[in-house]
């Protein structure tokens, strides 16, 4: 009889003991999975301001987009008509706005692209003279307006890259 105690004490030892680790394994997955959660959703959360913050930017460019796509296309208007310096302010505007956004490897590389965006007239003259010979430069030119106007576009393509839709994983 002594031996079936023993056994009996050692089976309930046994199960009490699963039944503890069960428990707490059960509570250490629920609070895991509980910070998981947080995380996703902070993540979530993150891109979700992101993606706002990114279409903000990209919607302050729209109308010069058009004028200069059209300007590409047709020669029509001189990007220096189209992009002055109040259009020029309310880019920045969307561009300071926009930068908290980015992460700081992200935002040097956005403020070279920037600088290339707001000095494209004079980049563009300076590749042009690099690339051919200075007397090709006719600022009122319609083939040279369609050029101007591709680098400009090029340039805010560039600015866009960052400004990407993100999907939150």
């Amino acid at each position: 009889m002594e031996e079936f105690f023993k056994i009996l004490t050692k089976t309930v030892l046994f199960f009490s003991g699963s039944a503890l680790g069960g428990v707490l394994g059960y509570l250490l997955k629920t609070q895991i999975d509980h910070r998981l959660a947080i995380s996703r959703n902070y993540e979530v959360i993150r891109v979700s301001e992101f993606n706002k913050a990114a279409a903000t930017f990209r919607a302050a460019f729209v109308d010069e987009i058009y004028t200069l796509r059209r300007s590409e296309k047709y020669g029509e208007k001189d990007p220096l008509n189209i992009l002055t310096e109040p259009i020029f302010a309310g880019h920045e505007k969307a561009k300071i706005m926009f930068e908290p956004f980015l992460s700081n490897t992200d935002l040097s590389a956005f403020n070279i692209a920037w600088d290339n965006y707001r000095n494209y007239y004079r980049r563009y003259h300076e590749n042009k003279v690099n690339v051919e010979n200075a007397n090709s430069f006719s600022p009122g030119d319609t083939d040279t307006i369609k050029e101007i106007s591709k680098f400009c576009l090029d340039h805010i393509d560039s600015l866009f890259s960052f400004a990407e839709p993100k999907i939150s994983t």
